[in-house]
């Protein structure tokens, strides 16, 4: 959620950037309309599209049983008893339930007054749209279909027709939809400010509109920006219908006499198709896909020779080569009882288990070692080795249809808790029987292509759970030994 939140943000951001610096300037006042509306909306489900990508990657010959580091056996806990408080994610919603709460309760507050208007003065039937003729000094505004203007202003027929052509214009553009658009926006998703801003563009863009279309009607552009001086000494109308308002006013009585420039409106509008390219492209999800092809010609697996075992032990299989992006960065330097502790903690959780080595360490020995190479420089880590620090990964079970899949042996072979397992022992076991599986194609040269294409190592509940501590970072060691491959026998 968060990164949506941020997602979103950023995105509304920089297209509103693009409409002040670029946009707002130019006399195409429908065209912003409906960049400001499309870029509200853009904003919002952009970062719900979801790309899928192809890894480039060097498949490994076998996928490997991770080098994983996990807490040592212990008696199991006592289960403790803690007082349950309000966690970061409870407080938060119910900060966003009361802002949002105070936020609507004003914005209906709002409606309710203009209803009260309405029901409070005299309505009459003005060229399909209804007129309010209030007793108060107030600006003329309009809401939905209605203008509200006063008796004063409605007696005067100078100012009655352009204040009228004006409004109007509003209510036949439908620019109050877009105006509750965005304040229900505002209830909702006030997490955002950006969408303060876009309300006020959207605002001036209307009254923009609004007064081309009383300049193609009334020439005479002088004693239109007069009006509009005076009117906006008067009181302010009521929100969220159109009003005036000083800056607002200001920009709009500079853009009366700009001309508009057809070109620059052209090439800014051509541009802005790699705009939101660029947009999908940064704010987007993407999915990394694993490479399923299988070869063109299936070869049968082969048998091998009475007396000789199939290469399917650990140590003929690579060790996993984790990113490097995982680790910490380097430190100022430690200490040289801290590199001390360093390697009698490395050698300490050492454990051989036949001709490979595993790791095993406590909680405290796992923070002490994270904090040690923290310290480290990179000229000191060169001298130990790797230490990768990672969250185990997430439970996933097989699909039915993957299951059944595997069960031909001329195209995968099977491991279950770096067992070799025959194919046909898979329909003895279900999708939940496993928590975590990997699924690999060989390359060329791996020493079982031929026998089967592409490798599938399954890891059991009981093996995850033996591996790995859920929620708690791993230690991952990659020793220059890890790193050995054993040479096939010829």
């Amino acid at each position: 959620m968060i990164t949506y939140i941020i997602k979103a943000t950023v995105c509304s951001i920089l297209l509103l950037l693009v409409y002040r610096f670029l946009l707002q300037r130019e006399k195409m006042y429908a065209f912003n309309r409906g960049y400001l509306l499309f870029s509200i909306l853009f904003s919002l489900l952009v970062p719900f599209i979801t790309f899928e990508v192809k890894p480039d990657s060097i498949v490994p010959e076998d996928i490997p049983l991770p080098l994983v580091i996990t807490l040592e056996e212990t008696a199991p806990a006592q289960p403790v008893t803690t007082e349950k408080g309000l966690s970061l994610l409870q407080a938060g919603m119910i900060v966003y339930v009361l802002i949002t709460g105070i936020l609507l309760t004003r914005f209906l507050l709002n409606l309710y007054r203009i209803r009260q208007a309405i029901a409070g003065n005299n309505v009459l039937p003005y060229q399909g749209a209804r007129l309010v003729l209030t007793n108060h000094d107030i600006p003329a505004h309009s809401f939905l279909h209605y203008i509200f203007i006063s008796q004063a202003d409605y007696n005067n027929p100078g100012t009655r027709t352009v204040l009228l052509t004006h409004e109007l214009s509003h209510i036949r553009q439908k620019h109050s939809w877009d105006v509750l658009f965005i304040e229900l926006l505002l209830v909702f998703c006030w997490l955002n400010p950006a969408w303060i801003f876009y309300k006020r563009s959207i605002q001036l863009n209307h009254e923009l509109q609004a007064d081309d279309t009383v300049i193609k009607t009334h020439p005479d552009i002088r004693s239109y920006q007069h009006l509009l001086l005076e009117k906006i000494q008067q009181q302010p109308a009521v929100s969220p219908a159109s009003s005036f308002n000083y800056f607002i006013t200001k920009k709009r009585l500079t853009m009366m006499t700009k001309a508009p420039n057809s070109k620059r409106i052209v090439c800014l509008q051509l541009a802005l198709l790699p705009l939101f390219l660029a947009a999908v492209v940064l704010f987007s999800e993407r999915t990394y896909a694993q490479e399923k092809k299988a070869p063109a010609k299936k070869v049968p697996e082969k048998v091998a020779p009475e007396g000789e075992a199939q290469d399917t032990t650990p140590l003929k299989r690579k060790p996993i080569i984790l990113s490097l992006e995982k680790t910490l960065p380097p430190g100022p330097g430690a200490s040289a009882e801290q590199l001390n502790e360093f390697k009698q903690l490395v050698d300490k959780g050492a454990t051989p288990e036949g001709k490979v080595i595993s790791y095993r360490y406590s909680k405290e020995d796992k923070q002490k070692l994270k904090a040690i190479y923290a310290d480290m420089s990179d000229q000191q880590r060169r001298e130990f080795p790797a230490v990768i620090f990672s969250k185990p990964p997430v439970r996933k079970s097989p699909t039915t249809a993957q299951l059944q899949s595997w069960g031909d042996a001329a195209m995968y072979g099977v491991w279950i808790d770096s067992k070799r397992i025959s194919n046909a022992e898979l329909a003895s076991h279900k999708p939940e029987d496993f928590a975590l599986y990997y699924e690999s194609r060989l390359a060329k040269n791996a020493v079982n292509y031929g026998k089967h294409y592409v490798q599938v190592d399954l890891y059991t509940q009981e093996s995850y759970n033996r591996m790995y501590t859920e929620g708690e970072e791993s230690v991952y060691v990659i020793k220059k030994v890890d790193l050995k491959v054993r040479a096939k026998k010829k």
